[in-house]
C-alpha cells in the first residue's frame, strides 16, 4: 500500500488489507457487528465493558493491532474501532505503515466515500471524516504517525456514531 512495502511486517500488511476490504464493503453501520467484524478479520471478539474487542499478538517489532465493536443504542449507531499499538514509546512505525493516509483516501474514494476535512479554529487539520451512507469513518491528527520515509501512517481510525 506504500512504495516501501518490503519494510512492512507481512502480518501488518495482511491486517491492513483486511481492514480496507472491510471498510470498502461494509454496507452500513448496521453491519458493524461482532460476527461480521470477527469473520472479516478471522478473529473472535470478546466482551469488554460496553464493547467487544480483539487484541492481536505481535505483528513484528512489538506492534499489535486491535478491533472493537460497540453496540448501538437509542442515541448511538453501532461503532467500529481499529488500531495498531506498540508498548514501546516512540517505536518506529515502519513495520505497520502498510496503510498511509494517501492510500486510505484513494481506496475509500474509489468505493464511494466522500472526504470532509474539519479544521481547528486555530488552524491546521483537526480531523478527516470519510462518509458513505450512514457510515462516518474518522481519522484525527492523533491517529497518524510519521514514518522515517515521511509517510503519514494510520495507526487508528474509528466510526463516529451519533445518530
Amino acid at each position: 500500500m506504500t512504495s516501501a512495502a518490503s519494510s512492512h511486517s507481512p502480518a501488518a500488511a495482511r491486517v491492513a488489507q483486511q481492514l480496507m476490504t472491510f471498510l470498502t464493503t461494509v454496507p452500513s453501520s448496521e453491519a458493524l457487528t461482532v460476527d461480521v467484524v470477527g469473520q472479516q478479520f478471522g478473529v473472535t471478539l470478546n466482551a469488554d465493558s460496553e464493547r467487544s474487542i480483539y487484541r492481536s499478538g505481535d505483528l513484528g517489532s512489538g506492534w499489535n493491532y486491535g478491533v472493537a465493536v460497540t453496540p448501538g443504542n437509542r442515541t448511538m449507531k453501532r461503532g467500529f474501532e481499529f488500531w495498531f499499538y506498540n508498548p514501546t514509546p516512540g517505536a518506529d512505525p515502519t513495520p505497520i505503515c502498510a496503510l498511509n493516509l494517501d492510500a486510505l483516501r484513494q481506496q475509500l474514494a474509489a468505493h464511494g466515500f466522500v472526504e470532509r476535512v474539519t479544521s481547528f479554529e486555530t488552524g491546521g487539520s483537526g480531523w478527516t471524516d470519510f462518509l458513505k451512507g450512514d457510515l462516518v469513518l474518522t481519522v484525527t491528527a492523533r491517529d497518524l504517525v510519521s514514518a522515517p520515509n515521511g509517510d503519514a501512517c494510520i495507526i487508528s481510525l474509528q466510526t463516529t456514531d451519533g445518530r
